[in-house]
């Protein structure tokens, strides 16, 4: 059995290592200067499989966890948006 995209269905996949996450990174300079865009290198030697033809994006082995291309997670990007109205408030 090959394995499929969850969203679409296609068997033209490929493994690539994660990108930079650079919501991760800002919200690390935000909060730590300089110093905090290294946490958007944390995870960056994880490998996740990538559709060729929808673009869909998961962590190797566990297709539960897709997500089509273009869409944000809510962990960083959320905290990135409270610390910003935090600042803006303060």
């Amino acid at each position: 059995m090959s394995t499929q995209c969850p969203h679409c269905g296609s068997d033209d996949l490929q493994m690539v290592n994660k990108p930079y996450n650079s919501g991760c990174g800002c919200l690390g300079l935000l909060l730590f200067g300089w110093w905090g865009l290294l946490l958007g290198l944390l995870g960056i030697n994880d490998y996740e499989m990538v559709c060729k033809n929808c673009g869909s994006r998961w962590p190797v082995g566990d297709p539960a966890k897709a997500r089509r291309a273009g869409e944000w997670g809510c962990g960083c990007g959320t905290l990135l948006v409270i610390a910003i109205i935090l600042m803006l408030i303060a």
